[in-house]
């Protein structure tokens, strides 16, 4: 392939090589001899021959070089009828000098063949003396050095720039007497069908089909589009607010899937449009913006212009776009607002998802300065389509979940069915050498595309709201099977995203990558309680050293004891620190040691400084106090046996849970002494915490020999929380029984049960926290000790702690 030059680093000013000043007529093309059609885009009468329009050209010209003649060649000369000005100046660029004269010759001889060729009339000029001349070819002639097309099929650029200038013009004096506006009218419909496949108007008039004719005669041939872009790029200063329509059109125009020509003048168009007026910054970057939703080639795909692959889209999209921010410092700033504003609904495909959200990490390589930008909009984004699947799920019943879990099985098998094919071919053709990986990877494209294209034609099968056929269950279940796609893809190519940066932990790009990720965790994911995916990734990235683990559970025990935070996020960070204490695999035992030892110091001053003000157990005055203990008592149920200071050696198998039940053991200093003041307070936290936790507790305390609560779970159920309701403390109804509250109320006065790192289940992400998960199993032998209510609760625990997503 050949290469091309980089973009001139000021597309607005061009520059065409121009014959010398004084060395005879300015050429005719040979395009005045074309059809009388053609002499229509000068302004001329459909029935002025050629010889009449010839002589009319060269007779301006002559005055042209007679008004010139002897002029310095630096200085502007007159070029046209209407007396536009062309810079004739020498590049100050020494290395260039050359290439200009070459380009400059090459011109000269072309326009002096033409000319001759012209003023004969016959290619047989050896009588004369003169050289013999051969029938020029139409070539499409490129300057190099400043990527300007000079000639392309029969349409010269100076030709194509006359029109565009004229159209201008006109346009702006459109309105006042004598002028209209049908040359701006019928330029703006030059890029009106760039969509379409040509049809060439002197071929339809033979057929007959005379209809057609208006449609087609504004079409312009695909290689000659190219001219009107490069014309309107020298008259960007033209294109002001009047000329709205036709700017448009070209950010409309389908410039991704032509020819690398015609993408390349085209950005240098957008350059030139933004430099000359810039209220077109924002229209700009986002018509860019916009295409990273259009992951189908349908969207790119021009006619009469060779298929452009995906990858070859992207690159071209992302060059336009790194041009332009290279370009124009403010256009960052207007990037970063368009991805968040134009990130795709839940609603849209995963397709389309994942397509914008490639593109959104490939803007991130090249545009570090908004890279935590970009990575907080997917974060935020990723926490609404979490959310929104949470709140769907909790509104089934359990035969629709179960339905979502069989649809996800279902779709994950035809994945790994469609892998497994992959492989199988991968094998067959293993005999083949060089051309293998290329085939293979080509295989891998065609199968995920097989199957992201069958999920889009699945969604638009699907019945709508108003069909015969619409089923609500079926909708409600593809709908949240959707979500949960999105979802874990997005996480996938994440997981996928960060790996290599941690494989160094104890390295600066990994600590600043999770100080990242920790920003995005307090802003978007920390007080969404509904949120069950997406902590996942400082969860695992966090556990590849002990350095990050402390820089985690630091930022959790900043946020959660920090008084000048709102209640709402103390109360979270407590939940997040006692479940990744608990559930992360790689938390060694000093770690846990180290937060169970905080927490029960907290406790402890906390109850001294309040207990003589607290009359009996109240959420809403001491919810800090309440998420502390939670969160000691959770932390207890998972990693008990590290809080363990001393056993019998010869009774108790340090790798059997079950060998400890029964035995005295030794526990951590403190931790007794703190649980046992706590909860035989006023405060009476055993009344507040989930139940759910409360009971698990109940029954490992007994079992292990710590403590016996199981009287003070049943005094407790004689006690109705709203009796202590801080708002009722003011008007003296403190420990007064109210018919107006029923039990169903009590439940807001008890601390809701948030397991953040509660099993991760989603079908493909999940292959990355392989080893980074405590699971909850069950000690044989525990159970309640006569409290059937307390047993139940344990039981719902288990369901609702371990099997959900």
């Amino acid at each position: 392939m050949t290469s091309t030059p980089i973009l001139a680093a000021r597309p607005s000013v061009t520059r065409l090589v121009s014959p010398k000043v004084g060395t005879g007529r300015f050429p005719v093309k040979s395009i005045l001899r074309e059809s009388s059609s053609r002499a229509l885009e000068f302004g001329q009468n459909k029935n002025i021959t050629n010889n009449t329009l010839k002589r009319k050209m060269d007779d301006r010209y002559e005055t042209v070089d007679r008004q010139q003649h002897g002029a310095d060649k630096k200085r502007r000369v007159t070029a046209d009828d209407s007396d536009e000005e062309s810079n004739v100046e020498d590049d100050e660029d020494a290395e260039n000098d050359e290439k200009k004269i070459m380009n400059a010759a090459v011109e000269k001889d072309l326009i002096r063949n033409g000319d001759e060729s012209d003023a004969t009339g016959d290619d047989d000029d050896a009588g004369n003396g003169a050289p013999v001349k051969t029938k020029r070819q139409k070539t499409v002639h490129f300057d190099m050095n400043l990527n300007i097309t000079t000639e392309v099929g029969r349409r010269t650029l100076e030709e194509t720039k006359l029109l565009v200038r004229r159209a201008l013009d006109s346009h702006a004096l459109a309105g006042q007497p004598g002028h209209d506006d049908q040359d701006f009218i019928e330029l703006v419909d030059v890029f009106s069908h760039d969509t379409e496949a040509y049809r060439d108007p002197r071929s339809s008039r033979r057929h007959g089909s005379a209809d057609d004719d208006d449609d087609e005669g504004s079409m312009v041939p695909p290689d000659e589009l190219v001219l009107y872009v490069v014309a309107l790029t020298t008259s960007a200063p033209l294109l002001n607010k009047s000329c709205i329509n036709l700017v448009r059109k070209m950010l409309a125009c389908s410039w991704i899937g032509r020819d690398d020509k015609f993408f390349r003048a085209y950005v240098q168009f957008l350059a030139a449009l933004v430099s000359a007026q810039g209220a077109y910054l924002r229209p700009v970057l986002e018509m860019i913006v916009d295409r990273f939703k259009q992951p189908s080639a349908s969207s790119w795909t021009v006619p009469d212009f060779p298929p452009v692959s995906r990858e070859a889209a992207q690159k071209r999209l992302h060059f336009g776009l790194k041009y332009m921010l290279r370009l124009f410092p403010a256009a960052r700033m207007v990037v970063s607002n368009l991805v968040a504003q134009k990130f795709p609904f839940p609603a849209e495909s995963k397709n389309i998802h994942m397509y914008y959200i490639d593109n959104l990490l490939r803007l991130r390589e090249y545009a570090p300065t908004i890279g935590l930008e970009i990575l907080e909009t997917i974060t935020s984004q990723l926490v609404k389509i979490d959310t929104e699947f949470q709140l769907d799920l909790s509104d089934m019943d359990d035969d629709l979940a179960a339905k979502v879990v069989f649809e996800l099985a279902r779709k994950n098998a035809e994945r790994e069915a469609a892998t497994a094919r992959r492989l199988d071919n991968e094998r067959d053709d293993s005999d083949d050498s060089d051309s293998d990986s290329d085939v293979d990877e080509d295989d891998d494209h065609h199968v995920r595309d097989e199957f992201d294209s069958d999920s889009e034609a699945d969604e638009t099968d699907m019945p709508q709201f108003g069909d015969p056929d619409y089923n609500e269950e079926l909708a409600r279940v593809d709908k949240s099977t959707r979500l949960v796609e999105k979802l874990d893809s997005t996480l996938d190519r994440l997981f996928a995203l960060f790996t290599p940066v941690f494989e160094d932990p104890d390295s600066e790009a990994a600590h600043s990558c999770l100080e990242d990720m920790l920003s995005d965790f307090a802003n978007f994911v920390l007080t969404v309680p509904s949120s069950r995916h997406t902590q996942f990734l400082v969860f695992h990235f966090s556990q590849k050293s002990l350095a990050l683990q402390d820089i985690f559970t630091g930022t959790l025990l900043n946020l959660g004891f920090e008084s000048n935070r709102p209640a709402a996020v103390r109360q979270s960070a407590a939940a997040y620190l006692s479940s990744y204490v608990a559930r992360a695999a790689r938390v060694p035992r000093d770690t846990v040691r180290n937060v169970a030892s905080i927490l029960c110091h907290r406790i402890e001053s906390y109850r001294r400084r309040h207990v003589g003000t607290c009359r009996g157990p109240d959420l809403r005055r001491y919810q800090e106090l309440y998420s502390w203990v939670q969160a000691l008592l959770y932390i207890f149920c998972f990693r008990w046996r590290d809080l363990v200071d001393a056993y019998p050696d010869d009774v108790v198998d340090p790798e059997d849970p079950a060998s400890f039940v029964g035995k005295e053991l030794e526990w951590m200093s403190g931790l007794k002494h703190a649980l046992s003041n706590i909860i035989y307070s006023t405060f009476n936290p055993l009344m507040v915490c989930s139940p759910p936790i409360v009971a698990e507790f109940a029954k490992l305390a007994h079992s292990l020999h710590l403590m016996y609560v199981f009287p003070r779970i049943e005094s407790n159920k004689s006690i109705h929380l709203s009796s202590f309701a801080s708002g009722r403390y003011g008007h003296g109804d403190a420990l007064r029984e109210d018919a107006g509250y029923t039990v169903d109320d009590e439940k807001w006065l008890q601390l809701e049960g948030n397991f953040p790192f509660d099993p991760y289940n989603l079908p493909i992400s999940k292959r990355w926290l392989e080893g980074d998960y405590v699971s909850w199993t069950p000690i044989p032998g525990v159970s309640a000790a006569g409290d059937s209510g307390s047993e139940s609760d344990s039981d719902s625990y288990d369901e609702d702690g371990d099997d959900r997503f």
